[in-house]
């Protein structure tokens, strides 16, 4: 059982932070590492120089820059579920094949991987289950995080402020005079 913890959104005056998603990738033994392997060269490949930003096809599919990481399809497997609280991660721990526990995601294989947008907060338990009795597996589990940090800052400016102007006209009387012009008829 593995208790993954997701970082808090913080709001502060001039900062705040929130989770926006997070993905996960999971691989069995040798087989499953060099499938990752094998997925950070193409992903490095595919996407040129933007790969250079992030490296790391994790974080493409957090970023949402892939949609798909190939897995490999040789060796051991493994079972997984994402349970949302500690009382379902006991009930898979002590009764795995009786059942009982929710989940909202899971999964078989010698690797798996997810985006998710849901839950961005709290901790949440990710459980193993090996389905061979024979033998013992490894497994490598890898989250990423994508947290958008905006930063503010105060500026003074200097607003323009529009007095009106008042005028006096003073405005006489006309005058008018009264002449005699003579017409012929």
């Amino acid at each position: 059982m593995i208790q993954i913890n997701l970082p808090q959104n913080k709001t502060a005056p001039l900062e705040s932070t929130e989770l926006i998603s997070w993905a996960y990738w999971l691989g069995v033994g040798q087989e499953g590492h060099l499938a990752f392997e094998a997925n950070k060269k193409a992903y490095v490949q595919a996407l040129g120089s933007l790969a250079n930003v992030t490296g790391h096809p994790l974080i493409g599919l957090a970023l949402n820059q892939v949609a798909f990481l190939p897995t490999g399809n040789a060796g051991s497997n493994v079972e997984y579920y994402f349970m949302a609280d500690r009382a379902n991660a006991t009930i898979f721990m002590n009764s795995f094949d009786k059942g009982g526990f929710r989940y909202y995601d899971h999964g078989n294989g010698i690797s798996g991987y997810g985006r998710k947008e849901a839950p961005t907060q709290g901790t949440f338990y990710l459980g193993l289950h090996n389905d061979n009795f024979h033998n013992d597996i490894n497994v490598t589990v890898k989250v990423v995080t994508v947290v958008l940090r905006r930063k503010y800052e105060l500026k003074q400016y200097k607003q323009p402020t529009v007095t009106p102007r008042y005028e006096s006209k003073i405005v006489k009387q006309p005058l008018v005079t009264i002449k005699k012009v003579p017409v012929i008829t």
